[in-house]
Order: C-alpha cells, then sequence, then structure tokens
C-alpha cells in the first residue's frame, strides 16, 4: 500500500520540481534579458538619436527591449535540453508566460492599467514577440536535443569500439593462455617419456623335483 502511494507523490514531486525549473527560467531570462537590454541601451541610445530614423529606432527599441524573450529564454532552453529530458513546448510556454507576467506586473506598478495597455501597437508587438518568443525557445530546444542525441551516439559508438578491443583482447588472452597450458603439458610429458624406466630383478626360487622326498619336520 505504501508503494503504491509513493509513486504518485514521486511523479507530483518529480512534475512540481520541473514546473519550477520552467518557472524559474522565465524569471532568469527576463532579469538577465533586462540587465542587458538596458545595457545596449546605454550604448545605442546616442547612435539612434544621431540616426533620426522613426523605424530603425522602433526596430531597436523591440529587438533590445525584447532580448529576453527573444534570445536569452531560447537560449536557456537550448543548454538545458542538452543535458535534461525536458517538454520543450511546455517549458517554452511557461517561461514565456513567466517573464511576460513579471513584466507587465512592473509596468502596471509603475504606469497603472490604463497607461500600460492604452497603445494598441505596443501591445501588439508584445503578443507578437511573446509568440515569437516562445517558437525559437521551442526550436532552440530542439536543436538541443538533436546534441544531446548526436553526443550520445557517439558515446555509444565510443563504447561499442571499447567493447570490442576488450572482448579482442580477451580472446587473445585467452589464446595466450591455452598456448601456454599446451606447452607446459608438453614440456611435462616430454620429461616424463625421457625418464629411465626401473630394471626389476627376476626372483630365482628353488625347485623341487618330483621324486625328492620331503625333509623330516
Amino acid at each position: 500500500m505504501t508503494e503504491r502511494k509513493a509513486k504518485p507523490l514521486a511523479r507530483l514531486e518529480a512534475k512540481a520540481r520541473q514546473l519550477m525549473l520552467m518557472v524559474g527560467f522565465g524569471f532568469l531570462a527576463y532579469t538577465g534579458g533586462t540587465i542587458l537590454s538596458v545595457m545596449l541601451m546605454n550604448r545605442l541610445n546616442h547612435r539612434l538619436v544621431a540616426a533620426d530614423n522613426r523605424f530603425v529606432t522602433f526596430a531597436v527599441l523591440v529587438l533590445v527591449g525584447q532580448l529576453w524573450i527573444l534570445f536569452v529564454l531560447p537560449s536557456l532552453i537550448h543548454l538545458a535540453s542538452r543535458f535534461l529530458e525536458l517538454p520543450i513546448w511546455r517549458a517554452a510556454i511557461i517561461g514565456a508566460l513567466t517573464g511576460t507576467f513579471f513584466s507587465a506586473s512592473i509596468r502596471i506598478v509603475s504606469n497603472g492599467v490604463e497607461t500600460t495597455f492604452a497603445e494598441p501597437v505596443q501591445n501588439l508587438v508584445w503578443a507578437g514577440c511573446t509568440l515569437s518568443g516562445i517558437f525559437f525557445s521551442v526550436w532552440a530546444g530542439k536543436r538541443g536535443r538533436v546534441w544531446a542525441e548526436a553526443r550520445q551516439k557517439v558515446a555509444d559508438a565510443a563504447a561499442e569500439a571499447r567493447k570490442g578491443q576488450y572482448d579482442q583482447f580477451l580472446a587473445e588472452s585467452t589464446q595466450l593462455a591455452n598456448r601456454r597450458e599446451s606447452a607446459r603439458n608438453a614440456e611435462a610429458a616430454a620429461a616424463l617419456a625421457a625418464q629411465p624406466l626401473p630394471t626389476v630383478e627376476p626372483s630365482i626360487e628353488p625347485t623341487v623335483a618330483p621324486g625328492d622326498p620331503k625333509p623330516p619336520a
């Protein structure tokens, strides 16, 4: 009864850890991507002002501002899928929604609900970047899994080659041991054959004639 209860609990625990890992991907991607975005914007701000091109400025702001979901989150899922059995679609969706939730929460606290969602173009850009980030994350996760499978095949081939070398070494060792045993047996047989045979002296018994009288008692 305890074993039957332990299996569902173990599954729930594994799923809970997996969910926490996916949420952690989203949170880590958002925080790390935001730091990278701020650093890049400080470097590109003067060049954007000098370029004075609205389209270029808008594209750079979108790409840099959504760097966490377009680059950082796919990179994390790619690295994780190399070493873990990760459900890629679920990880991509949960990670993207987690980061989007944090981003929207910070914007709502800072500017309010009406100001945050007032511009339809900005809302479309957020939705498009979220969907794009999910698909990029899925693609990156699949590439990571392909890499892991290729590495596994290489490791299996190396293990098979080592096993073949070990089998060959074992066969050669067995043959060498058999040859040594045969040589020892042949030497023992030759030494036994070279030893002289012991000479047996014939025993002389007195002969009694049939007509001789028996000696008195």
